[in-house]
């Protein structure tokens, strides 16, 4: 046997169709729900039940909650306790009244203490300060970025260099690359040369 899943959008068409069954069961549960909201809303209310539905003046479609409400409202249905609804009904007005209000009002809850506000403050310019690092452009900043680079570029010459030979050899390339001037390739020559003559490095 042949089955298939087919999707379906319920409307009435399907009444006239061979998917009335289905229809129908659909139609009837959508009924069910309607009628179980319907007696939550009204069955919830301690003291006063307030609801507001639109007045048809031109009834169309029986498929509404609302065109039942105001049907029964309106006709007067008497119910089986004798209660005729229809007496309660302003035609004019098209309000529906019953009962009375609840005398007892409800108790308003105290109020709480307004704390006192704190409206003092600190200016922001005074909780902050300003450090001064090597990567700003004052003139302060690149002396010390040019004390670094220049701190991490022996540090470079003497990790390439085994002995002082190699250290002049490394010095002059540097210098050729354009990253040492002739004064900062003596300077720094003589200072490795001392280096060099120390018996503990």
């Amino acid at each position: 046997m042949l089955s298939a899943i087919i999707p379906l959008t319920l409307g009435g068409n399907l009444a006239q169709s061979a998917f009335s069954p289905i229809y129908s069961e659909e139609a009837i549960l959508a009924y069910l729900d309607s009628l179980n909201m319907i007696y939550v809303a009204l069955t919830r209310a301690e003291d006063v039940f307030w609801g507001l539905v639109p007045y048809q003046a031109n009834i169309e479609s029986q498929n509404k909650l609302e065109i039942h409400l105001q049907q029964i409202l309106e006709n007067g249905i008497e119910s089986d306790e004798g209660l005729n609804l229809g007496a309660h009904f302003n035609v004019e007005t098209k309000v529906f009244e019953l009962g009375d209000w609840p005398e007892k009002k409800p108790e308003k809850s105290a109020l709480l203490p307004v704390p006192s506000l704190r409206w003092s403050y600190q200016n922001w310019t005074e909780l902050l300060r300003v450090k001064k690092y090597a990567v700003d452009f004052s003139s302060e900043g690149l002396e010390q970025r040019k004390k670094r680079n220049f701190g991490l570029l022996v540090h470079e010459i003497l990790e390439k260099s085994v002995n002082l030979e190699a250290v002049k050899a490394n010095l002059q390339a540097f210098y050729f690359e354009g990253r040492l001037s002739q004064s900062e390739k003596a300077e720094v020559q003589n200072q490795l040369i001392e280096l060099f003559f120390q018996s503990r490095f």
